[in-house]
């Protein structure tokens, strides 16, 4: 995209709870399970289904590489909203270990971004919702990227 636009991504959310849960219990990811893939002949015009997750980290550092800056991430409807208190639990014993990774990890000189990240990551939307939309707006030309941009 031109330097000044918008990529808008919207996949499956594979980090909010119930899919971490469902694939701790079961080995697979909400909505990229595999009783769910169809033989389709090749050039079908069909819906194949989810074979390939993408979860926030990725998009986060794709974006970035490709000279663009994240400006928003969110999700759509909850999921499973009848599980929320079993979700309200895992997520409040989360939180410490997540911020004890991200901070305790990090670089000091990164660590505007982790804030950034950590909000979106522990956001009610990112950890409960269905999808995952996340946002980027183009600020550079790869060409005109430095290792240093990259890093930040």
């Amino acid at each position: 995209c031109r330097v000044g636009g918008r990529v808008i991504v919207s996949t499956p959310n594979v980090q909010n709870v119930f899919s971490r849960v469902q694939f701790l219990l079961t080995g697979t990811q909400h909505m990229f399970h595999f009783s769910q893939l169809r033989d389709l002949p090749p050039g079908a015009e069909d819906d194949r289904f989810h074979v390939s997750p993408v979860c926030l980290g990725r998009l986060w550092y794709e974006a970035t590489y490709w000279g663009a800056r994240p400006s928003r991430v969110t999700g759509d409807k909850f999921k499973r909203k009848a599980l929320m208190p079993v979700d309200a639990v895992i997520v409040a014993l989360g939180g410490w270990w997540t911020r004890s990774l991200l901070f305790g990890r990090g670089r000091p000189e990164h660590r505007e971004r982790i804030e950034a990240m950590h909000r979106a990551f522990r956001s009610p939307r990112v950890l409960l919702g269905r999808s995952l939309i996340f946002e980027a707006v183009k600020e550079r030309h790869v060409t005109e990227q430095s290792s240093a941009d990259l890093s930040s």
